[in-house]
């Protein structure tokens, strides 16, 4: 699908990609911390989702900034 980005080469392409399905906001945080290792320059999450069912929006935004500054360190 990337090749067809105009913008894509993957010459320059250094990106990982791990799909932890199911995962709430605070199992995340363990998960991606032995991708952390490699010192990435940018980090792209999609997270929350499934922290709908048993949290309420602001615990929810709180958690999401906390792996954020986990993250930062």
């Amino acid at each position: 699908m990337v090749e067809n980005c105009p913008m894509y080469s993957p010459m320059k392409a250094r990106s990982m990609s791990r799909i932890f399905q199911g995962t709430t906001v605070d199992v995340m945080s363990d998960y991606m911390m032995p991708s952390l290792h490699i010192k990435p320059t940018e980090v792209i999450l999609y997270v929350g989702t499934n922290n709908v069912k048993s949290a309420e929006p602001r615990e929810i935004a709180e958690r999401i900034a906390n792996l954020g500054l986990k993250i930062q360190n």
